[in-house]
């Protein structure tokens, strides 16, 4: 990768002109489509020979397109859920230097908040929001839970089910 990143030159990069929430607008630099395209591939070769991960239900491998396009299990109840109305009027968050913690920014008194959040499962939900639901456990197996950020962080963890 950083081979590759020491033969990127300034032509091979695009500005595009951005609106963000709260119609804040600024630019930002992008690879063009053809360099991103060639370096996608090329991560994606390298890390299907040297990274085996395995497949949640198909198979005995899985690239990184099927990793990330697997069918994704709902672990909580499909349905309609209501955010706090202290939620509504969050401007942003200042997150404070390698730590959890963010300073809540809104019109009210601002507040610092711990940014954690945790999950604990046994299963996962099919169906959809106005057919029928149906609870089932993890089968054993191995799974992979994968998490991303604002921005474009990926965090992956694998899990065993006996």
């Amino acid at each position: 990768m950083i081979q590759y990143c020491q033969r990127v030159t300034v032509k091979d990069f695009i500005t595009k002109a951005e609106t963000s929430t709260r119609n804040k607008k600024g630019k930002r630099e992008y690879l063009n489509d053809l360099k991103t395209k060639d370096m996608m591939d090329k991560l994606n070769d390298y890390f299907e020979s040297m990274v085996e991960i395995p497949r949640i239900k198909v198979g005995e491998r899985q690239t990184l397109e099927t990793l990330i396009n697997e069918e994704a299990l709902k672990l909580y109840q499909p349905g309609t859920y209501m955010c706090p109305d202290i939620l509504l009027d969050i401007i942003s968050y200042t997150f404070q230097p390698i730590s959890d913690m963010a300073s809540v920014n809104a019109p009210y008194p601002n507040f610092n908040l711990s940014m954690v959040s945790s999950v604990t499962a046994s299963g996962y939900w099919t169906g959809g929001l106005l057919g029928h639901t149906e609870f089932s456990n993890f089968s054993s197996g191995i799974y992979t839970v994968a998490g991303g950020d604002e921005w474009g962080q990926l965090i992956l963890l694998h899990f065993v089910v006996i």
